[in-house]
């Protein structure tokens, strides 16, 4: 009776959700990895944020002789998709550079008894993981065609049975290979609209950590006149956000409350403006009331 053991484990996670966990991510194996897994009578296991791969422990000495390998290692690379349209706008760094991937690659010479291994440096990935596509091409990972539609990055892991085999009372364990991105950031900005905007109102972070200033009067497309606010820093992204800003109106003590709590930004309505006279991302919320 077979009997199956955890390869490897791979996960992604991302700041912009509260549980941390990336969703919509779909891995491809790249031709030669599929043929391998064939091979091997290797099982992959799938979820919304990541990827198992299951051996058969009576395949374990050829396992182990393809990590010992230098010549042919036991070399697993998968292409990631993130299918959310948005990925790109609450993911810094954005995936979408010109001529280049986010490429995570684990070392197999850096073995060590954790088994829970970040494939970047420092907690979260960053623009020192892109690889140029050209690159990928001429190494076999990466197609004329995936240069059309682009994978939101690839994991390449070397020397993977090597690395994971920890023996407990004859269970072997796998590696958990992990990568972790950052949320984008954005500065706020309100559009008060209607009475809103003949109000002398300002705006109050209830959480005591974020300011806003009166930004002045814009007229918009429909000729509307809005009274605008903006945040002094750039504030993370999130899927659920936990600000708490309200609209108050001066003269009334600590302010006559206009909106108890404002609407939050959200990914979907993201820009770019010029911003003490640098250009920056902006999450337009418009507030009509």
């Amino acid at each position: 009776m077979s009997t199956y053991q955890v390869l490897f484990d791979f996960e992604v996670g991302h700041n912009y959700f509260s549980n941390q966990k990336a969703a919509s991510v779909r891995f491809e194996a790249t031709h030669q990895t599929a043929k391998l897994i064939k091979s091997l009578g290797l099982i992959e296991r799938r979820r919304a944020n990541g990827i198992a791969l299951f051996f058969d422990m009576q395949q374990l000495e050829a396992l182990q002789l393809y990590a010992e390998d230098e010549d042919e290692p036991l070399q697993l690379v998968y292409k990631g998709y993130v299918d959310d349209p948005l990925f790109e706008r609450y993911t810094d760094p954005s995936p979408m550079r010109e001529g280049e991937i986010l490429r995570f690659r684990n070392d197999k010479s850096a073995l060590t008894d954790s088994l829970e291994i970040p494939l970047h440096n420092g907690a979260v990935a960053t623009i020192k993981d892109f690889v140029e596509i050209d690159t990928l091409q001429a190494e076999g990972y990466l197609l004329p065609r995936d240069s059309l539609i682009k994978p939101s990055f690839l994991i390449q892991l070397d020397a993977v049975a090597k690395a994971g085999f920890r023996s407990e009372e004859g269970v072997f364990f796998g590696p958990q290979y992990r990568i972790h991105f950052a949320a984008a950031q954005s500065y706020w900005k309100y559009f008060l609209l209607g009475d809103l905007a003949k109000r002398d109102a300002y705006i109050v972070d209830l959480g005591k950590s974020t300011e806003f200033e009166l930004a002045g009067e814009e007229v918009l497309a429909d000729q509307e006149v809005a009274l605008t606010y903006v945040s002094t820093e750039a504030i993370a992204m999130q899927q659920r956000s936990e600000c708490r800003f309200q609209l108050r109106e001066s003269g009334y003590g600590n302010g006559k409350v206009l909106i108890k709590r404002l609407p939050v930004a959200s990914a979907k309505q993201v820009g770019r403006s010029h911003l003490n006279g640098k250009e920056v991302v902006v999450s337009e919320i418009y507030v009509n009331c």
